[in-house]
């Protein structure tokens, strides 16, 4: 009977045999509750927090007193060293504490706060990239799409106080409005406008690669040209709008267009900054393959898609070359940066904000059909997702490369980047924590996990691989070999 769901066939597209599809999805969601919750909670506890998040607070109480006074150029600026008191961090890291300030919270209550915008903006992120594959290619996509961007290191920066995941989620939310089949431009117009002005204030060189992935998920959306050209002007307005914010941001605090406080910082030289690119991408304590290998294994779908016609329409060649593109600007100029790992982080941190929508365009192009093909790529992604998850529970873990490596040589820790010290001490330092084969944070995390927190962790990580593996239990798949490629109306 035509509209009939077949047996074994539940509302969301999945399939089981006759008889499991009820405990199947039970199960599912239960498993993925009582992970989230985990997670949530164990990261909920703030324990251990950067020297950035001070910064940022120490930035906005110094921002009042010159407002107070009239001071709108060159607040707290010194000269001879090129620096504000302000800091030199994206304006978008200082909104929320200024919000969390003006409600008169206290210090620790505003750190807190901080991280907790973090976990909003990760648990925001994936359940729009799941949502947007869902749409775009069923069930099993969306999986994947949860799979893809929920075993990365994006989970381990939700417990911490980093602003990148702010970021991410505003590129992810312009990615998706920018896909979003509705034609109904009184709410795609203002909602395109407005991630678009907030990525802009997120990072200050996101600008370029902002306009090629909105660029991309425009040629791939199913909708007409003249939303197309709606959506198109809105992200002009809203980054232009961003790119004047931030340079007005710089004028208060440098008093010029420029962020002094970062150019003047060593660069290291074309030889070094290839280092730095290649090991951003394969380095076994930094690089992206490792750190999150769903991410690498998007972008490299990306490229051969651009690369190799296959009969593909030249709009799917030039969203995949477009995005790639985006991602590689950010990863190129942060090859060029001092600290191309984002310092003492976790993985290639500084990188999050151009991977994302890789991981987006990836599932709207490519579906495989094969179901072992898509178990043995999640399998490999979950498997790698669990020193992720051990970071969360083992803090001082993820300084365990720089601790390392100055146990070795005490010399890096006295490296003063902004006194213009040479840039090469620093970079030998950086490269033999990024290379060196012991005491590595993907396995350090787990071998030195505290007793305390051990049986908690594991239970948490057995039951994510759980989860992932009953939602691909349920993924429909069918049994031939090609990629579906997808139409562009």
């Amino acid at each position: 009977m035509d509209g009939a769901v077949p047996t074994g066939v539940d509302s969301m597209g999945a399939t089981s045999p006759p008889g499991t599809s009820v405990w199947l999805r039970w199960a599912g969601w239960i498993l993925l509750v009582l992970v989230v919750g985990s997670v949530v909670l164990r990261g909920a506890q703030h324990d251990q927090y950067t020297q950035d998040t001070q910064a940022v607070i120490d930035g906005v109480n110094r921002t009042i007193p010159c407002v107070r006074e009239g001071v709108f150029s060159a607040c707290r600026y010194h000269p001879e060293t090129q620096s504000s008191d302000i800091n030199p961090y994206p304006l978008l890291q200082y909104l929320p504490a200024f919000a969390f300030r003006a409600m008169r919270m206290s210090e620790d209550a505003m750190r807190s706060a901080l991280i907790w915008c973090n976990t909003f903006a990760v648990v925001a992120t994936i359940v729009l990239v799941t949502l947007r594959a869902r749409r775009a290619g069923g069930f099993a996509q969306g999986v994947l799409g949860a799979v893809a961007v929920g075993t990365g290191m994006l989970v381990t920066y939700a417990g911490h106080s980093f602003g990148e995941p702010l970021v991410v989620l505003a590129i992810t939310a312009l990615c998706v409005q920018c896909l979003d089949e509705r034609r109904r431009w009184w709410t795609s117009f203002p909602a395109v406008l407005a991630v678009s002005f907030v990525g802009a204030v997120g990072k200050e060189t996101m600008a370029v690669s902002s306009v090629l992935f909105a660029g991309a998920c425009l040629l791939l959306a199913s909708v007409d040209r003249g939303e197309r050209r709606r959506r198109g002007t809105a992200v002009a307005v809203g980054l232009a709008i961003g790119v004047a914010v931030n340079l007005l941001w710089n004028v208060f605090r440098f008093g010029g267009l420029r962020n002094v406080q970062y150019f003047r910082e060593t660069r290291p030289g074309l030889g070094r900054a290839v280092v730095n690119s290649v090991s951003l991408i394969v380095a076994p304590n930094g690089g992206l393959l490792w750190f999150w290998f769903a991410a690498a294994l998007a972008l490299g779908a990306l490229v051969v898609v651009a690369v190799f016609p296959a009969g593909r329409a030249p709009q799917i060649r030039w969203a995949a070359a477009m995005t790639f593109a985006g991602f590689a600007g950010g990863w190129l100029s942060q090859g060029l940066w001092w600290g191309p790992f984002g310092w003492y982080s976790w993985g290639p941190r500084l990188l999050l904000p151009y991977v994302v929508p890789g991981i987006v365009v990836a599932l709207e192009l490519l579906r495989p059909t094969r179901k072992w093909v898509v178990v043995t790529l999640a399998g490999c992604a979950a498997v790698l997702m669990v020193p992720m998850l051990g970071n969360i529970w083992n803090r001082e873990a993820w300084t365990s490369m720089q601790v390392a490596t100055y146990a070795d040589r005490p010399a890096c820790v006295g490296i003063r980047l902004d006194e213009g010290r040479p840039y090469e001490p620093y970079h030998d330092c950086l490269m033999e924590m990024a290379w060196r084969p012991t005491h590595m944070p993907l396995i350090d995390t787990i071998t030195t996990m505290p007793d305390t927190e051990r049986v908690w962790f594991w239970t948490t990580a057995v039951a994510a691989v759980a989860t992932v593996a009953l939602w691909l239990r349920r993924c429909r798949t069918a049994s031939g070999d090609t990629i579906e490629r997808r139409s562009v109306a």
